[in-house]
């Protein structure tokens, strides 16, 4: 942790039960390129005596409406117990992140807040976590009220405009109950990566852990010609496929069948009619 913070530094961030806000830690980031940044972590959880049975009673924090703010004092609607739109938590299936989507999965969770292993004897509670990090996308609280705390069960996000590209920003997130332990925070403008990623491929491709090196993370390139548009990407990127959706509420995405050609420079391009209406392309690894 940074020295210009009121986190406890005791051990893990959180790890000594505090009243909400009492711990919060500031951060200092910086991003080369403006647009939404979904939010990930790579964490643990550990019991910290509150609720032996489970960690529901350790699973939850506070993140801010915007960098450069406070989640304690800066979100429009705070209810007097201190609830407000920053409210992150673990639990249930919902919107928790101790229920973690599997690659390939559309979204569906699995949850491990509870209990050592499910019927197949795949492990949930404290053979899953104690130590071990898992990743997992954020949401906010699925128990917040709309009236008073803000929208409940949506994709933690933060818009990074031109003007705050290249300037150091502030990210503050405080305490509400003692137990998550964080090694790694992540804002990345892909809102899918628990469903294109297995939780190895993201320590690969982020952490570049194992022997093996990461696969090329390609971005998608579009240009207009005429009446079509060229979508393509770098060659080298192997093993991605070019999927299409003509919605994102919610996205049907499918492999795009355009005949795909290799063209100058090493990049892979598709050309798309323009008659076709509306369309959205993405990369994914299967």
């Amino acid at each position: 942790l940074g020295t210009n913070t009121t986190a406890s530094k005791k051990g893990a961030l959180w790890i000594q039960n505090a009243a909400k806000h009492g711990d919060k830690v500031t951060y200092q980031v910086q991003f080369a390129t403006p647009g939404t940044y979904y939010l990930y972590m790579r964490f643990t959880m550990f019991e910290s005596g509150v609720g032996a049975a489970h960690y529901l009673n350790e699973d939850s924090f506070f993140v801010p409406p915007d960098f450069d703010k406070d989640p304690q004092n800066d979100w429009p609607l705070v209810d007097a117990g201190g609830q407000n739109g920053g409210y992150t938590e673990g639990c249930c299936d919902g919107a928790g992140f101790l229920s973690i989507p599997e690659k390939g999965g559309g979204g569906v969770r699995v949850n491990h807040s509870a209990g050592n292993v499910d019927a197949d004897g795949n492990p949930l509670g404290s053979d899953f976590w104690e130590g071990t990090f898992h990743w997992n996308d954020l949401l906010s609280s699925q128990f917040l009220n709309p009236d008073t705390q803000g929208e409940p069960s949506l994709r933690r996000k933060y818009e990074v405009t031109t003007n705050q590209v290249g300037k150091t920003l502030t990210w503050t997130i405080s305490n509400r109950e003692s137990g998550l332990a964080v090694d790694l925070w992540l804002f990345s403008t892909n809102p899918d990566l628990m469903d294109q990623y297995s939780q190895a491929e993201l320590d690969q491709v982020l952490l570049n852990s194992g022997s093996n090196p990461p696969p090329v993370l390609p971005q998608l390139s579009i240009s207009h010609v005429g009446n079509t548009v060229v979508i393509s990407w770098p060659a080298e990127a192997s093993g991605f496929v070019l999927e299409t959706s003509s919605t994102l509420s919610p996205p049907n995405w499918k492999p795009d069948t355009s005949p795909s050609v290799i063209v100058g420079g090493g990049r892979k391009s598709v050309t798309i009619d323009l008659a076709n209406g509306t369309k959205f392309y993405r990369l994914r690894m299967p």
